[in-house]
């Protein structure tokens, strides 16, 4: 602020006036000219085109002082194939990177990283998409009811409620490190988690999972700590997990336990009635091969405008195609049995083809799917040894 004196016309006393500091208005090119300074780089172990269908989430750069928020991002890929997420902003300082399991959840992670300039490809952040199972024998299955609870440096990070109904999906809840609720972050359905893998080139450490039936009472909460965890929760191989996204697979040949051929339609050509010396009739014709008229008619549909025009000669259908179940094959499990709880191992390698969908009444079978690729990585939860789970 200024303070200026002078002498108004007309000769009137000296005063004193103050004028006001108004800073200059940035137009809309300069303000983009500045946002291009410096980025912030996400490294997401998957194609660009499985982020949808892992529900990879989303992110902010949190506002500060000096910058409002970032939320865009420009989605490239790396040369090795992965998704690298980059936002650019105007401040080289410290901030809050945000990831909610979609934009606006209302129940975030906070990551610190700080930007750096623009074209170094530094990588701030690093995540690794992956799903959840748990071992009964000598196979991994999708439990469909319980709660799965992962934690990140020894806190609860994420509680994942079980859908139920012979699904193996689940919801987010609202719990976290400090709360337990049952309050439901969505009615969303989703069926993998994305375990933050390094952070400023540090790997984020104290990472477990723990697979229950039921949901952890507010005591056991409490007692969480990273001693609890060890006595009751399976510490997560990070570097399973990342092998198991990184190492080429070798295609798997799937096999379908029931084929389906198709029977063609019997076809009848129509007689002259040698009483009457006149063609068949359409209720002669159908009662030979355990029809009625109509459904004779109905197979033939050409003639519907006018069945009397049918002509000795003619052909018709007295049957529609028939679809024949081949026998069933037996069993053809997945190629890897020796499994270990808190490794990863690439879904290629677990899945297996079998005739019933359950291998107990909470436990699906892991069975070929096109919406999953052959290295997504499939934790072990935990192994099981009863039928029902504790």
């Amino acid at each position: 602020m200024t303070s200026r004196k002078y002498v108004k016309a007309a000769y009137l006393p000296l005063e004193s006036h103050h004028q006001a500091f108004h800073p200059p208005v940035l137009t809309l090119s300069e303000t983009l000219k500045q946002s291009v300074d410096y980025e912030c780089n996400i490294l997401i172990y998957c194609t660009p085109e499985e982020l949808n269908s892992l529900q990879t989430g989303a992110w902010t750069l949190k506002h500060t002082s000096a910058e409002s928020a970032v939320m865009n991002w420009h989605k490239t890929q790396h040369r090795k194939g992965h998704t690298i997420l980059t936002a650019r902003c105007t401040e080289k300082e410290p901030k809050h990177l945000l990831h909610e399991c979609f934009q606006q959840a209302g129940s975030a992670s906070s990551f610190q990283i700080e930007p750096r300039a623009k074209g170094m490809s530094y990588l701030n952040a690093e995540f690794i998409p992956a799903k959840l199972a748990v071992q009964f024998g000598q196979r991994l299955g999708w439990p469909t009811t319980g709660f799965y609870y992962y934690f990140v440096e020894h806190k609860l990070y994420q509680e994942c409620q079980l859908t139920g109904e012979d699904r193996w999906s689940f919801y987010f809840t609202r719990s976290d490190a400090t709360t337990l609720t049952d309050q439901l972050i969505s009615a969303r359905h989703f069926s993998n988690l994305l375990l933050p893998y390094r952070i400023e080139g540090q790997r984020v450490g104290g990472q477990y999972v723990l697979y229950r039936k039921e949901k952890l009472t507010q005591k056991e909460f409490s007692q969480i700590s990273e001693q609890w965890l060890k006595r009751n929760a399976t510490a997560i191989d990070l570097s399973s997990v990342m092998n198991s996204r990184i190492q080429a697979r070798p295609i798997r040949q799937s096999r379908s336990h029931t084929g389906m051929t198709q029977k063609p339609p019997a076809s009848y050509r129509v007689q002259m009635n040698p009483q009457t010396r006149q063609r068949e009739s359409w209720p002669d014709i159908a009662e030979k091969h355990g029809l009625s008229a109509k459904q004779l008619l109905a197979l033939n549909p050409d003639y519907n405008d006018n069945p009397l025009r049918l002509q000795i000669g003619d052909t018709l259908l007295v049957s529609s195609w028939e679809h024949q179940t081949q026998p069933q094959k037996a069993d053809l499990p997945a190629p890897v049995t020796h499994f270990e709880p808190g490794k990863a191992y690439p879904f290629g390698d677990v899945w297996g083809t079998y005739r019933q969908r359950f291998i107990m009444p909470w436990l699906l079978h892991i069975q070929e799917s096109s919406r999953i690729l052959a290295n997504t990585p499939i934790i072990n939860a935990i192994q099981v040894q009863h039928p029902e789970p504790t």
